[in-house]
């Protein structure tokens, strides 16, 4: 059984890398048929279904484990995050989702339904159900890094000073900050155009000794020529940029 469970799991990441949606979900209903699936196929398929954006069913079948007193694990709350997150840019670039792509008879035997709700047009705000699975999810785990830099980015985008908040339960906890943690955060200062928590950041960031890379450094500049920033000084820190980035390439 074991073996076998193994094989599956291999073959639905293949069929989800290969863009084919409804076979991986087919591969997980045989699964369900045989009472095999486990948290981590769970987990395995609400990644791969935010990975191919459908992060709409991927919504419904984590609420779902929820309403069946089934408790997702960390990489299943990972994934919605960073779904949430990509909701954000959907949004932004009104992008046209087509939400009957996959038969109904389908998603049912899936296990797929909860259909009142709706992930695309829900009434909450997204950072106030980021937020309130975060919560939910400190109670069974303990977050990560690659938690909370996805925390961060989805609220950079709608609220930074949220998102810095978020960054310094990061750091209070131990959890170090990564090179995307800094660069989510100057992100959101580019667009808040707020350059006192770019300059903070930045400072933080040598601090801990973060190397930042291309899009970090864009995203500080960005920040800086939004809040109108002296020249000078956006000149300074640009030279300082391109030498970082020089000496990475000869190191590398």
């Amino acid at each position: 059984m074991e073996e076998e469970m193994r094989t599956k799991h291999h073959l639905i990441d293949a069929l989800f890398h290969c863009r084919d949606v409804p076979a991986a979900i087919g591969v997980f209903i045989s699964m369900r048929n045989q009472s095999m699936p486990d948290e981590i196929t769970m987990a395995m398929i609400i990644k791969g279904l935010v990975l191919n954006n459908e992060g709409y069913l991927a919504w419904k079948l984590f609420k779902t484990l929820q309403s069946n007193g089934t408790e997702p694990n960390l990489h299943a709350y990972t994934s919605i995050l960073k779904s949430l997150s990509d909701r954000g840019s959907y949004m932004e670039k009104r992008v046209s989702i087509d939400m009957n792509r996959l038969n109904p008879d389908l998603l049912k035997a899936a296990g797929i339904q909860s259909n009142h709700l709706d992930f695309q047009h829900s009434p909450v705000p997204i950072t106030n159900e980021a937020l309130s699975l975060f919560r939910r999810l400190t109670g069974f785990h303990q977050p990560n890094v690659y938690i909370y830099t996805t925390l961060i980015s989805c609220f950079a985008k709608n609220n930074v000073y949220q998102a810095a908040s978020i960054f310094e339960h990061m750091c209070s906890n131990g959890v170090k900050p990564t090179t995307e943690t800094y660069t989510a955060l100057f992100q959101g200062c580019a667009i808040f155009r707020d350059s006192d928590l770019a300059f903070k950041l930045l400072n933080h960031m040598y601090e801990n000794q973060v190397i930042p890379n291309e899009i970090t450094w864009r995203y500080l500049l960005k920040s800086l020529l939004r809040a109108r920033v002296d020249t000078k000084i956006i000149d300074k820190i640009g030279d300082i940029a391109r030498r970082s980035l020089k000496n990475k390439v000869v190191n590398h």
